[in-house]
């Protein structure tokens, strides 16, 4: 144990010894730059002007000065709306205010003083849109009213890329299998990538499934404060898939308090049959929760948190061919007037694999007497599986190849989310916050089992968590340092709905050499059946998936 507390602090000094080296850090940048030259009304730069960005909603300054040459830049600004001060002696104070800045936004604000005194102030109020031109990159920013107010199917934001070119939906690829992550329902794939071409960050922390790409977590669309989607030309810090990259940034406290509660409920009333359904299946869909945010103590320290909670009834419809009751006792003589789907032609025989050695083509062999196979010859494997296959529910369904039962099972879903923030200001140069996110869901569905008959099916369980803790310091007017330690963890297990079975339950099929494991493995074993017939059986055993992730960065500027 000594010996690991060593190596690990060793590793933590050598990663705070090379940030503090680097002039920036932009890994992953999640903050926007604000750049710019400040002029005299004759067009000469003005050096050593002071220029002070304030984020009225927490009070939070940066203060800079401009360099010999006018220019200044202030970088690691939070994505808000931010007054814009420029004070020089023998010039009028300047002041903008309405200068919105977004994630990972570089833009160009130049400034012209006017000469005069500091006691008179010029004021510049609904600033244009700030326009990106310090990078080339392609992309689409998303605010946190389009994210609350456009209309959200199942309320995840990962459909709102779609408003951006080069997109298009993921309709049931990999990046959304529920298998990944149910929290990744809803995909997109760009610049004809798949879905798991993606990569996705939340407050610069990787949330991305590990397993089958697609998202980890999506945070509530109340917790999230905007959200930037690059699809071309990105820079290297982005640069780890070849589709796109989300860069998401969550909500932050400030000197009030704001916060919000909501269910939202869908239901089958509205909803058309299923056309091979007797019946509409049954859907209900809540989504529930609140979150708040304010101060702790204004000014200083802030947090933001919620909940979230799904939770989802949803009847879904199988149709095929279960044996009749005359079928399981060995009676197949309907069939004689049957076609054979091997010939097309009747009657529908049923060979004798003992009758020959070819069966059951083989020139020489021979149909059980009246197509029905005597009680002594039915496998005894098969007197076990028998008893679990239901009756056909269709009347009237007596033909080779038709459907002959419905079935109408529920997927149970139930989801809770959590998310908690702190950002705290010790002081104009150091600032330091703290988020966790956790997801978690348990779903009980046939969708992704062998079979799809009452009793088997599968439960699906998932854990996901995040997070992230970053500390900025201004070293001086021209340097700065952000350390960003992040954490994201995402495991996802599956097993049958039903396992485990009781002890000895696969022994009990006297199948040769088929036993559980242990005793967590037992389970139905699966039975397969041509000519569209169930498949029965429990998709047995224990699926266990987990993902994670250790990188280091070293970046010059």
């Amino acid at each position: 144990m000594g010996r690991s507390f060593v190596t690990v602090t060793r590793v933590l000094l050598w990663v705070i010894l090379l940030t503090l080296g680097a002039a920036t850090c932009v890994a992953q940048q999640v903050s926007a730059t604000l750049f710019g030259t400040v002029t005299d009304p004759a067009g000469a730069v003005i050096p050593d002007a002071t220029v002070t960005a304030l984020n009225p909603a927490n009070g939070r300054t940066i203060t800079t000065t401009t360099h010999g040459d006018g220019d200044y830049v202030i970088a690691y600004l939070e994505p808000a709306d931010y007054t814009i001060t420029v004070q020089k002696t023998g010039f009028d104070k300047s002041e903008h205010t309405g200068v919105t800045l977004v994630v990972n936004q570089k833009s160009r604000l130049d400034i012209q003083l006017t000469v005069g005194t500091l006691a008179t102030t010029i004021e510049a109020t609904a600033t244009a849109p700030m326009v990106e031109t310090g990078t080339a990159s392609v992309g689409l920013t998303v605010d946190s009213r389009q994210i609350t107010e456009l209309p959200l199917n199942t309320r995840r934001f990962g459909s709102l890329p779609l408003l951006m070119a080069g997109t298009v939906p993921d309709r049931g690829g990999f990046s959304s299998n529920i298998f990944g992550s149910p929290f990744s329902e809803i995909t997109y794939a760009s610049n004809g990538l798949r879905g798991s071409g993606n990569n996705v960050l939340i407050d610069g922390v990787d949330a991305k499934n590990m397993f089958t790409g697609g998202f980890s977590i999506q945070p509530s669309p109340d917790a999230v404060q905007e959200f930037k989607v690059q699809s071309q030309s990105f820079s290297a810090e982005f640069g780890k898939n070849g589709g796109s990259t989300i860069n998401l940034t969550t909500k932050q406290g400030t000197n009030g308090f704001h916060g919000s509660a909501f269910e939202f409920l869908r239901n089958d009333k509205m909803d058309a049959r299923n056309f091979f359904s007797p019946s509409r299946p049954s859907y209900k869909r809540n989504q529930f929760g609140a979150y708040i945010g304010g101060p702790i103590r204004k000014n200083k320290t802030f947090f933001f948190g919620g909940y979230d909670a799904l939770r989802e009834r949803k009847g879904l419809t199988y149709s095929g061919q279960v044996p009749t009751p005359a079928m399981l006792n060995g009676d197949f003589s309907a069939l004689l007037s049957q076609p054979d789907p091997n010939t097309g032609h009747a009657p529908y025989q049923i060979i004798d694999p003992l009758s020959c050695s070819n069966p059951p083509f083989g020139a020489s062999c021979q149909a059980f007497p009246g197509n029905i196979i005597p009680a002594s010859r039915i496998n005894s494997v098969a007197k076990v599986v028998i008893p679990y296959f239901p009756a056909p529910d269709i009347a009237g369904a007596t033909n080779v190849g038709e459907n002959n039962y419905v079935t109408n099972p529920e997927r149970s879903r139930n989801d809770n989310q959590y998310s908690g923030r702190v950002d705290h200001s010790f002081s104009e140069k150091d600032n330091l916050y703290v988020r966790y996110m956790l997801a978690q869901s348990i779903t009980l569905t046939p969708e992704q089992a062998y079979s799809a008959l009452p009793g088997f099916g599968d439960q699906i369980r998932f854990r996901g968590q995040n997070v992230a803790l970053s500390w900025t310091h201004v070293i001086n007017p021209t340097m700065l340092n952000e350390v960003r330690l992040g954490f994201s963890r995402n495991s996802d297990i599956g097993t049958c709905v039903a396992c485990p079975r009781k002890p000895g339950f696969v022994e009990s099929f006297g199948i040769q050499g088929l036993t559980a494991l242990s005793p967590s493995d037992e389970g139905f074993p699966a039975f397969e059946f041509g000519q569209g017939y169930f498949t029965i059986g429990d998709s047995n055993g224990r699926v266990e998936r987990y993902g994670g992730e250790v990188r280091r960065h070293l970046y010059h500027h």
